[in-house]
């Protein structure tokens, strides 16, 4: 038998058990309050937070930063074999950008390590989407002619 309502523990209203968020560790499998009322508290703590300490979301963000590079960091490493400090001049040597499409490398985009996957020797760094292109057609420059012929063919150029 599954609840099908439930009342959030701050706001007192019985809602439907959707409007609550999935948590296993709470009996029913989910949180005590609402989603409404989880939004509102977490927005009235980074309200107070940002009051005390006006810089505090820019804190947070370099830390974010900073954790993801330690993370890339690693993940080079054990991937690839590439130090961070490689992989900054591989990103200065390429200007900052994919050599297959020409589209400036980071922001919006995820780059990619390009590598042989037969020696496992690293090639270039690539936007995601353009490693995944060559990826499907199996790193073979006939078959990626092929697929250009049959663009060319069909109106694409």
């Amino acid at each position: 038998m599954s609840i099908e309502k439930k009342t959030c523990r701050t706001c007192g209203k019985e809602k439907s058990i959707e409007d609550f968020w999935k948590n296993s560790s709470f009996k029913d499998g989910r949180y005590s309050d609402c989603k409404e009322c989880a939004y509102k508290k977490q927005r009235d703590n980074l309200a107070k937070r940002l009051a005390a300490d006006p810089l505090y979301s820019k804190k947070r963000q370099k830390e974010w930063r900073d954790k993801g590079r330690n993370s890339l960091k690693h993940n080079l490493r054990s991937a690839y074999g590439v130090t961070l400090e490689e992989y900054d001049a591989m990103l200065l040597t390429q200007d900052g950008r994919c050599p297959i499409c020409d589209g400036e490398l980071g922001g919006d985009h995820r780059i990619a390590v390009d590598h042989d996957h037969d020696t496992g020797k690293v090639r270039e760094l690539l936007h995601f989407r353009c490693n995944q292109g060559i990826g499907f057609f199996l790193d073979s420059p006939a078959l990626l002619r092929k697929a250009a012929i049959y663009l060319e063919k069909h109106g694409r150029v």
